[in-house]
């Protein structure tokens, strides 16, 4: 096991069975999610905040890599300090507004496919989404 210390969107992380990001994103980074092995699973709080100099509060996210695609799933409450380059305003909003609306127990995937916007997205966005949708068989 190897333990890096650093701004983990920077560090080119391998090949990984595991990634634990411990600072409040408003979304899971694409390097995070390439670096994952069949298996392999993210922790991620994706979190709103004021501003991007605070911390704030939201859901921590688990992502598990699978064979046809990513599951993804919320596993507890959050209060954390902002993750650096890992804030986006329009996303801080957006994942603000899918927290209102309280359907996060109905996230199930992340997907990193293009598509449009349906009512299966729980957050959509033009890099990843998590969706409703179960991870195909």
């Amino acid at each position: 096991m190897q333990v890096l210390a650093g701004d983990g969107g920077e560090i080119d992380l391998g090949p990984s069975d595991a990634i634990f990001i411990n600072a409040g994103a408003t979304h899971p980074r694409a390097m995070w999610l390439d670096a994952l092995r069949p298996g392999g699973r993210l922790l991620v709080p994706l979190t709103v905040t004021k501003d991007s100099e605070h911390g704030g509060g939201g859901l921590v996210l688990k992502v598990t890599r699978q064979p046809g695609g990513f599951t993804a799933r919320f596993i507890s409450e959050v209060g954390i300090f902002s993750c650096s380059g890992g804030r986006d305003p329009q996303l801080n909003q957006q994942l603000k507004n899918a927290f209102d609306s309280g359907e996060s127990k109905a996230v199930q995937s992340l997907r990193r496919d293009m598509h449009d916007p349906k009512d299966t997205c729980w957050l959509h966005h033009e890099t990843f989404c998590l969706s409703k949708l179960a991870v195909p068989a």
